[in-house]
């Protein structure tokens, strides 16, 4: 009979282990324990959720090497000494890349009966993911067992066999009752709300948290269902409790909303694990929950937040897209009278060639052509450019001698380089590439056009031309000493209508047709400068083939 009641005892005393060991297992914070001096004797696994660190690296070392300040710990050990216990104290847990992670710290100080010896026993959460889970440290049921098994079946003689099961029996309960008490402590101490309940939504058991949650003493929850306060629309979220016990539906996450006693609708998220006895026969849920209420409105708020930046998009893209058409438009109507313009002047030259006056009027018309060419250029760019984003040009594929169209490119731009004193330097490389020779000379003529239009005012202007093989590939540089570029504006210049200087002519859309034609033909083009009044350079490369 004694040893009947003994084993009855110790399995009662097993299952409140167990079910405060199964609440445990599922809370997010991290659990320690730590000797007065500092020392690190216990630490659950769950440190890695919040650190860098494993259990296995800090176990035995000194808790001063993650303090961001040795002399918080101080302070720590002053009010566990005069209160016994802190809820929440804060600290900079320093970790192992030399960040600071905040967290927060609840413990207790524990004694032994003769006051000699103590210990920090507590839990640690990240503050910044303020409703993660802690796996916290698990204790073998099954060596507890086998040293009982093991030092009673070592008994031969009856008295001292009875005698030896009483001393068992006392120290099993003891550990026991301090496990039971260790695990309870650590489940009320949480802000997390945890619950359990039948599948009928009837409650067994709730923390002290949940408790605080609903403004309700615990008797008044017990045994009472949690039904009726999630929002009805809302309880169809919960028809997992009803369905048959699967190995995928041991757990699943639902997010609802309840209605506190003032009124108030508040947003929860909760985590049910369904509960199994030793024969496998489910029991109850276990529930950890936490209140996303904020979380939800800031979703709710990015959500609209994005619906109205969509909408704004789509109101722009129309607007660009009008805009676009205008400009097309606009250049299309510009053509004609300015094609008329080339005429009169042709007629003018003629005109005054006859009548002797050419040298007197020379210079006049001399600014009246570029001023025209500028106007036609202008009207080719836009027509252009509208054509590429359209998708209306078709490209070659020929073969194109890089160096060579190089060199027609700057020959085409000679008596511009002449008037403006420019000093030409070349290195060629003859390379010859499949591509489209007429659109690659459409982006070079760009490009020079820009080095010759942004030359240096203050130092002899200088033009360098490129043509090199790179890691099968050619390479096509254009470098200056002009203006230059600040570091904020080198990826704008291929930006539509981007202009490095607003009083500088043309339309600011050359580089952008460079960069759609280069990466049309599978190319690449970039911009580098050091600087402001420090010269710019343009990289083109194009495939072989």
């Amino acid at each position: 009979m004694l040893k009947q009641a003994y084993e009855w005892e110790i399995d009662q005393r097993r299952q409140s282990e167990e079910r405060y060991r199964a609440i445990f297992e599922n809370i997010q914070d991290v659990y320690f324990e730590i000797s007065l001096p500092g020392i690190i004797e216990e630490i659950s696994p769950s440190i890695s959720l919040i650190s860098h660190f494993t259990r296995e690296e800090l176990l035995g070392t000194s808790l001063y090497h993650y303090y961001s300040d040795p002399a918080i710990r101080e302070r720590l050990l002053d009010k566990l000494r005069a209160q016994e216990r802190v809820t929440d104290y804060e600290i900079m847990l320093k970790d192992k890349d030399g960040s600071f992670v905040p967290c927060s710290i609840t413990a207790r100080l524990l004694r032994e009966k003769n006051d000699e010896t103590a210990k920090i026993v507590g839990t640690m959460r990240n503050i910044s993911e303020r409703y993660q889970f802690v796996e916290s440290l698990k204790k073998s049921r099954i060596e507890l067992e086998q040293r009982v098994v093991g030092r009673t079946a070592e008994l031969a003689d009856a008295n001292r066999k009875i005698m030896q099961e009483l001393l068992e029996r006392r120290r099993a309960e003891k550990e026991l009752r301090a496990s039971e008490e260790r695990y309870r402590a650590i489940v009320e101490d949480q802000t997390e709300l945890i619950c359990r309940f039948l599948p009928n939504g009837i409650l067994t058991f709730v923390n002290e948290a949940y408790c605080r949650y609903f403004n309700r003493r615990r008797e008044e929850l017990i045994g009472a269902s949690f039904m009726p306060r999630i929002l009805e629309e809302d309880r169809e979220k919960i028809t997992h409790l009803s369905e048959p016990v699967t190995a995928d539906s041991v757990v699943c996450v639902v997010e609802h909303r309840v209605i506190l006693d003032n009124g108030d609708i508040r947003w929860q998220q909760w985590t049910d694990r369904k509960i199994f006895d030793d024969s496998g026969r489910f029991i109850e849920f276990q529930s950890v929950g936490r209140d996303i209420t904020e979380q939800r409105g800031a979703e709710e708020a990015l959500k609209r937040a994005k619906e109205e930046l969509e909408r704004q998009n789509q109101e722009l893209k129309k607007i660009d897209k009008i805009k676009d058409g205008l400009l097309r438009d606009v250049a299309h109507e510009l053509k004609t009278p300015v094609a008329k313009q080339v005429m009169q002047l042709e007629l003018a030259k003629e005109m005054l060639d006859e009548s002797g006056l050419a040298g007197k009027f020379g210079n006049v018309l001399r600014i009246m052509d570029e001023s025209i060419k500028r106007q036609i250029n202008v009207i080719n760019n836009i027509l252009d450019l509208s054509r590429l984003e359209e998708g209306g040009r078709k490209y070659k594929c020929e073969p194109v001698a890089l160096d060579g169209l190089v060199r027609d490119v700057l020959a085409y731009f000679n008596p511009e380089i002449t008037v403006h004193q420019i000093a030409l330097s070349e290195e060629l490389t003859p390379l010859v590439i499949r591509s489209d020779k007429e659109m690659l000379f459409h982006v070079f003529s760009n490009i020079v056009n820009n080095a010759i239009k942004y030359r240096s005012r203050e130092a002899a202007p200088r033009i360098h031309a490129g043509v090199t093989l790179q890691s099968a590939t050619a390479r096509v540089i254009i470098e200056d000493n002009g203006l230059g570029l600040a570091p904020e504006n080198v990826e704008r210049v291929f930006d539509r209508f981007y202009q490095v200087s607003a009083s500088a002519d043309g339309t600011g859309v050359g580089l952008t047709i460079a960069k759609i034609i280069t990466e049309d033909l599978r190319g690449k083009i970039w911009v580098e400068s050091d600087g402001r009044g420090k010269g710019t350079r343009v990289f083109v490369q194009m495939p072989l083939q």
